[in-house]
């Protein structure tokens, strides 16, 4: 046994002679390949790295609006005061003395304060809520930059939130726009959403959600979550038709209810076929749509730019809406597609 076994080392030891050499002529090339690409970088690379690298569209929106987005800070007692979210989000909006932010942020609060960002905090008041839409403005007694605005999110867009997470101070979040005309979700009687997938979480509400070009896209409102307040990629801004709606009509410092004079359902509801649109269950007695001729079992299916599902289509379109006092819904009765105005929508 020990003899053979002795054999079998020496017939191997050529193979193991030629293993080593192969190894080493490996090793010798490395070396020989790592020393010529590092003479080679060091012939094409730059005396002196730039101080500062090129502008992305997100350093050059915080760049240009940073100083526009402000810390909310709602002063309540302590039984009122809201642990889940204690601070929240604003932005400064034309003409530079009025900050924009998420209505349930103020809460209970008897008094507000803004952190800029500087870290200088200064005195606000409440000028408008509406607790309709979430949306309410602050009026301060200094003028800012205001945040310019751009309507039409599309899907697919590259957007960015900025605001202060968790009471922690601002930070930032990027995603895409992964829906849009989000309504009837549940947060607010009047809805009118832009989806996103960056991470939104509690005291981020009043954010700014950004596009591309450095322009509002939405003011962040709302999480979907199951149990807990925390991000699962489903995240609502309010969007920018909807907020230019409700500044419009804050200028006098009194907003116009949302009134709708009949009611409607899905159609097709669950388990029927058949044309989509919101089908006319009942019209109330001298109401604007009774007035106009709007009649029970008719299906509307677009109410001013907006296509209509549901009641809550409707009421969108009914403040997207109030500068103009008109509504042109498209409707189908019978067979028929027909365009009726309701005049005076909200006297």
């Amino acid at each position: 046994m020990l003899r053979t076994f002795h054999l079998y080392q020496l017939q191997m030891r050529p193979k193991i002679i030629t293993k080593y050499l192969a190894a080493g002529m490996i090793t010798f090339w490395l070396a020989a390949s790592c020393l010529l690409s590092a003479t080679l970088q060091a012939k094409t690379r730059p005396e002196t790295w730039p101080e500062t690298w090129p502008e992305t569209w997100i350093t050059q929106f915080l760049k240009n609006n940073q100083a526009s987005i402000v810390t909310v800070l709602p002063q309540t007692g302590r039984a009122e005061r809201n642990l889940a979210e204690p601070e929240g989000t604003g932005v400064i909006v034309q003409p530079g003395n009025l900050v924009l932010t998420a209505n349930h942020v103020l809460g209970a609060a008897n008094r507000i304060l803004l952190r800029k960002t500087d870290g200088s905090v200064i005195e606000a008041k409440i000028f408008l809520r509406d607790q309709s839409t979430d949306l309410a403005l602050l009026e301060i007694n200094e003028t800012i930059k205001a945040i310019e605005f751009e309507e039409g999110a599309q899907i697919g867009e590259n957007v960015c939130a900025y605001g202060n997470a968790f009471g922690l101070g601002m930070s930032l979040s990027c995603g895409i726009v992964s829906a849009t005309d989000k309504r009837g979700i549940g947060f607010n009687r009047v809805e009118d959403f832009v989806q996103t997938d960056a991470a939104i979480n509690p005291g981020m509400s009043g954010a700014p959600l950004f596009k591309e070009n450095g322009k509002l896209a939405g003011l962040v409102t709302a999480i979907f979550t199951k149990k807990s307040d925390g991000n699962l990629g489903v995240n609502f801004a309010s969007s920018t038709r909807l907020i230019k709606a409700f500044l419009e009509d804050a200028k006098d410092g009194v907003l116009k209810p949302v009134r709708a004079g009949m009611i409607m359902r899905p159609a097709p509801f669950k388990g029927e076929t058949g044309r989509a649109g919101g089908l006319v269950m009942r019209v109330m007695d001298n109401s604007a749509e009774k007035i106009a001729g709007i009649q029970q079992g008719d299906l509307v299916i677009k109410a001013g730019d907006l296509d209509v599902r549901s009641q809550a289509d409707y009421l969108a379109a009914i403040a997207l809406s109030q500068k103009e006092k008109t509504l042109d819904l498209t409707l189908v009765r019978g067979k028929n597609i027909q365009v009726i105005t309701i005049k005076q929508i909200n006297p």
